[in-house]
């Protein structure tokens, strides 16, 4: 998140890098809650924020919500955000897939991130206008059976 623009540590320092043109994050906690607004004011790139619903950060009971600090409080463009319903952080890696334990709802959410991941990449990286109209017309009446999807 640094990279495109989140402020990090106590003095709220940049480390933006003008090479990276979007982000793509799962499950990240980009900063504590309750962290300032202004922490996130310089995102000035598109992004997609994936999370689980059941991908809480235990030690500090994080909710899922929580990680989606950074698509709230910032106003750069082409923001989005999916809490995916059956998916938990351990789903991203596919490590319950790889030694055959993962569920049909794991399996669906993965799909779904492999789905989102390359639309993003192909409307952001490759200019892709049909891969655009289908995160900001299509994608919210497709996944509302599977997560929640908002985007600004």
């Amino acid at each position: 998140m640094a990279l495109i623009g989140q402020r990090v540590g106590d003095e709220l320092v940049s480390r933006k890098d003008s090479r990276i043109k979007a982000m793509v994050t799962y499950g990240v906690m980009a900063s504590p809650p309750g962290a300032p607004a202004a922490m996130f004011s310089d995102i000035d790139r598109p992004f997609l924020s994936i999370v689980g619903a059941g991908d809480f950060t235990y030690g500090r009971w994080y909710m899922p919500s929580d990680k989606l600090a950074a698509f709230r409080h910032c106003n750069g463009p082409h923001l989005y955000a999916v809490i995916l319903n059956l998916a938990d952080h351990h789903t991203y890696p596919g490590g319950r897939t790889m030694v055959g334990k993962a569920t049909n709802g794991e399996l669906l959410c993965q799909q779904w991130t492999r789905c989102l991941t390359l639309a993003f990449w192909d409307a952001w990286l490759c200019d892709d206008p049909a891969a655009r109209h289908w995160l900001d017309e299509d994608l919210a009446g497709l996944i509302a059976g599977d997560g929640r999807f908002w985007r600004k």
